[in-house]
């Protein structure tokens, strides 16, 4: 395994670096590139976003980062390891201790309630018994579905859905959570309550987030804001409106 790190500018590692990310897809003897020499940096404790249309390449950029898809070119170090030098098993650890993931259409598991759906990533990495319930408590309380914690998931409304999320995905405590349009299918009030959610965990947790979205809403409470265009980083902008630091 690699243990190559990369240094920021200011001599702390930041959470993220891409570096000359490509991604190319065979559809018969036609290529498609769905990302151009992505090359960018995310530091520790940010809330980051990625916008732009559709197809401009989001999903796909999210689900390189999140160790879900290789490259096909370029470098990608996530805590300051080179993550295309995993094996298989050592992906799979890395990815159920280290990232959450948040999903615009919940994917919740049906038949568990609430407080189940938030236990089970703890299970399936491992945690010792002693620990589940209260690290499983302490993120239910926190996204306030106590009431609810028996409730499954057909007796929640959307926007309680998505706070079941977000606790599943914290409740690892990892290192950086990346969210796929996560206020998509909910109303504007719902979908920024859930946003204002996910900054207090980011205050109370330090985890960084990293999320794709068109609202601009959203948008605007981010830390740092990257915009994409036919698989092409195109702008990179931080809260403030100023131009980020490049590599």
């Amino acid at each position: 395994m690699s243990t190559e790190t990369v240094a920021s500018p200011v001599g702390a590692s930041p959470l993220v670096v891409l570096k000359g990310v490509r991604k190319e897809y065979h559809l018969g003897k036609t290529i498609v590139v769905a990302l151009r020499e992505i090359t960018l940096s995310i530091e520790r404790g940010f809330f980051a976003a990625i916008a732009g249309p559709s197809g401009s390449g989001k999903t796909t950029l999210l689900n390189i980062i999140g160790c879900l898809d290789d490259p096909t070119a370029g470098k990608v170090f996530i805590a300051g390891q080179d993550v295309a030098e995993y094996s298989d098993n050592e992906l799979s650890h890395f990815r159920a201790h280290k990232l959450g993931f948040i999903f615009q259409s919940f994917n919740l598991i049906p038949v568990l309630n609430v407080y189940e759906n938030i236990e089970y990533p703890l299970r399936l990495n491992g945690t010792p018994r002693k620990n589940l319930k209260e690290r499983t408590w302490e993120l239910i309380e926190a996204v306030g579905l106590t009431a609810q914690s028996k409730q499954r998931p057909n007796q929640l409304s959307g926007g309680q859905r998505q706070r079941v999320a977000v606790a599943r995905a914290l409740v690892t405590r990892p290192d950086l959570v990346l969210a796929d349009e996560p206020t998509a299918n909910l109303d504007s009030e719902t979908g920024e309550k859930v946003l204002h959610l996910m900054k207090q965990m980011r205050d109370r947790l330090g985890t960084t987030f990293l999320f794709s979205t068109h609202d601009t809403m959203m948008v605007g409470h981010a830390d740092q804001h990257f915009t994409m265009r036919d698989g092409t980083l195109v702008q990179t902008k931080n809260g403030n409106g100023s131009a980020a630091s490049s590599l």
